[in-house]
């Protein structure tokens, strides 16, 4: 793969001016990396800590980049083994769960 690789983390989806430069800014980017430091469970509960969820981080990606995450080459990145280094509840065992959550989810086309 080629291009820019745009590195966005701390950014909390909701405002809808900043959502939307930030997908004008990954527009043509080869490759996002997004921080999806919550679940959507838990995402209520931390609101204003400056962080996303999973779903809405690959939400995100599957709107603002419809050619490259459209593509028979590019796929979304699963969840890392260990969340603890960024979530001390987040171990491996809790990466383990949310891996079928991710493959399985509903996505829009």
């Amino acid at each position: 793969m080629t291009g820019d690789l745009v590195y966005a983390t701390d950014h909390e989806f909701g405002d809808p001016e900043i959502d939307e430069a930030l997908a004008d800014f990954c527009r043509d980017a080869a490759a996002v990396v997004l921080d999806a430091h919550f679940t959507p469970e838990e995402l209520p509960r931390h609101r204003g800590w400056g962080h996303s969820d999973w779903r809405q981080c690959a939400e995100f990606a599957l709107c603002a980049m419809p050619v490259v995450c459209g593509s028979s080459t590019t796929s979304l990145v699963e969840p890392t083994s260990n969340w603890s280094g960024f979530a001390p509840t987040h171990g491996a065992a809790f990466s383990a769960t949310l891996k079928p959550r991710v493959r399985g989810a509903d996505w829009p086309s």
